[in-house]
């Protein structure tokens, strides 16, 4: 996979999101291992972030409360390649900035700003 840069907007849900997951232990994705608190990064229908938590967080309608990336929700078309779900860290989203971007590649995660 070439490098993706997803892009998010610091939203009232963003922030819903990361106080719930700063709250209440956290696992691993694959492996459900306890960790320190995070969010996940999730490729699927779409590209989003949501509470890495073993506690069940309040939903909306329309299932978990995700924030997607700028441009990549399930209506905006297929997005290539395989799915998967990374553990990004709380600290990452400890700003004041309006949006995050984070850059995702075979081997790397990286918060660009």
């Amino acid at each position: 996979m070439k490098s993706m840069r997803f892009t998010f907007k610091v939203t009232p849900d963003l922030l819903k999101i990361v106080e719930h997951s700063s709250k209440n232990p956290c696992t691993v994705a694959y492996t459900r291992e306890p960790t320190e608190p995070s969010l996940f990064l999730v490729k699927d229908m779409g590209v989003y972030l949501m509470s890495a938590s073993t506690v069940k967080q309040p939903v909306k309608e329309t299932g978990c409360l995700v924030v997607y990336a700028d441009g990549y929700t399930p209506d905006d078309g297929y997005i290539g390649g395989d799915d998967f779900v990374e553990n990004i860290p709380i600290s990452w989203f400890n700003t004041k900035k309006k949006t995050i971007t984070i850059d995702v590649s075979n081997d790397s995660i990286k918060l660009i700003n």
